[in-house]
């Protein structure tokens, strides 16, 4: 059976290198490319450097100037037909797999996945389907939701970010929410940042008060999970 080429874009090494290692283990996948950079690796796509990927895993947050990474990969999908796109995204943000559906993208996780829906994602695009993965689906769905319903006071967060705040509601301190809830602290300050983003606000009192008021604890925590 000939294994499916990747190519992988991202501008964090440790990264790249982890999701390298995770692919080569598997019997039907290849790395065919590691580049921190969108241009190199598109500078590799147009001199046809290499063997040609069946698909290309781009982070959508790329360091660079314009364009950003999303729009890396749509220039890729509709530039190379036979190449499938996967976006990955540190950021839990709607509007970023909205805009790769809406290019046309082939899939879309979220960097935190676990090892088997990146794999998923892999094997499904590059059979010609489309992936999204069900957490993306979620933060897409709920949002939709919210900018349907006007008169829902509501605060729009992620189920992530409902949890960590309902953590914080009961006093518990960065670490202490980071720890209950088996995520490392790197992972943790991302959620963190997008509460405070929303919220617009740096004051975990104020937020927690603001989140109550918006009906986000309900329902209300129980100490059975």
């Amino acid at each position: 059976m000939k294994k499916k080429n990747v190519l992988l874009i991202d501008p964090h090494k440790l990264y790249l290198e982890t999701v390298a290692s995770i692919i080569e283990k598997e019997n039907d996948l290849a790395v065919t490319g590691k580049f921190q950079s969108a241009g190199d690796a598109l500078h590799a796509l147009h001199q046809k450097q290499g063997e040609k990927p069946d698909v290309v895993i781009i982070d959508a947050d790329m360091n660079e100037e314009t364009p950003a990474g999303i729009n890396h990969a749509a220039y890729i999908t509709r530039k190379y037909r036979g190449i499938a796109v996967i976006v990955q995204s540190r950021s839990k943000l709607a509007s970023f797999p909205l805009q790769a559906r809406k290019a046309n993208i082939s899939g879309f996780v979220f960097s935190d996945c676990s090892n088997q829906v990146l794999l998923k994602a892999v094997r499904t695009v590059a059979a010609g389907k489309s992936y999204y993965a069900g957490e993306v689906e979620d933060v897409v769905s709920r949002y939709c939701e919210f900018i349907q319903s006007p008169n829902d006071q509501k605060m729009f967060l992620t189920r992530t970010e409902t949890d960590i705040l309902k953590w914080k509601s009961h006093g518990f301190h960065d670490n202490e929410v980071a720890e209950n809830m088996r995520m490392g602290k790197p992972v943790f300050e991302l959620h963190w940042r997008n509460i405070l983003r929303k919220f617009d606000s740096v004051n975990p009192l104020e937020i927690v008060r603001m989140a109550a008021a918006n009906g986000c604890f309900e329902p209300p925590l129980t100490h059975s999970w």
